[in-house]
């Protein structure tokens, strides 16, 4: 099933006052500041090669935020003029205030010891704002992601709410024959290495790479500016309409 190629939610949220009496109150109003909704009609002509995306991933405790699962790493690049801009990053451990499970240690290299003295979620989220402005986000099955990043916001009122592209659901466009649609099957199916999988920064990087082969393959069919990619979805969801797939729209 497809799933759609951003989560955008036009609703504001009830702050929870306990939780602002005891945070620093210029984080939470930082926080707010950040998340507005950005005006996007600027992004809608413009070239795919001259827009700033920002492709981000996170490394997590477990799959389940509702859960208590946290985040424990949060990476992003930019990507911009058909090319990673690997001198424009963002790195951060996060301390989850809880334990790091045997199992995501293993898989990430991340341990207990490496973020006990790091911050917490909503500080590196301030600083994650700060990079991201002006951009349109990017992820590989972002809802992941931005689940985790906005519950955490929930709590002081906010919520990120801006344009955002999914390379999972890019991926129907670019191939849509593809059996795995996991990062690591587009990845091998598309030709790109993988490498430093696993690590937030690594896996951005990754999205990344696979973003810009996706805008290479698309160009070839006129496809240069996110009009003509929510035009697209558009004739998609017309040509797959009263089946039993979900079509992903392009929210911009």
């Amino acid at each position: 099933m497809l799933n759609s190629i951003s989560t955008v939610i036009n609703r504001t949220l009830r702050p929870n006052r306990f939780y602002q009496q005891n945070q620093e109150p210029t984080l939470v109003e930082d926080l707010r500041r950040l998340t507005r909704r950005e005006q996007n009609t600027v992004y809608r002509s413009k070239p795919l090669d001259k827009i700033r995306f920002v492709v981000l991933d996170t490394e997590t405790t477990g799959l389940h935020p509702t859960r208590g699962d946290e985040v424990i790493s949060l990476g992003a690049v930019v990507v911009q003029g058909g090319r990673i801009r690997e001198e424009e990053t963002f790195h951060q451990m996060v301390n989850p205030g809880r334990d790091i499970p045997q199992v995501v240690t293993e898989l990430t290299g991340i341990t207990k010891e490496m973020v006990l003295d790091a911050p917490k979620l909503l500080p590196v989220l301030r600083d994650f704002l700060e990079f991201a402005r002006g951009s349109i986000l990017v992820g590989h099955t972002l809802h992941f992601d931005l689940a985790f990043l906005n519950l955490k916001l929930k709590q002081c009122g906010s919520r990120i709410d801006r344009p955002s592209l999914d390379t999972h659901d890019l991926s129907f466009l670019v191939d849509p024959a593809a059996r795995n649609r996991s990062l690591d099957g587009l990845l091998v199916a598309g030709g790109i290495p993988v490498t430093n999988r696993h690590t937030a920064l690594g896996d951005a990087i990754l999205t990344g790479k696979l973003l810009l082969a996706y805008f290479d393959q698309l160009a070839k069919c006129n496809i240069l500016t996110l009009q003509d990619l929510e035009l697209i979805f558009q004739q998609q969801y017309q040509r797959l309409a009263g089946s039993h797939l979900l079509i992903p729209r392009v929210a911009i």
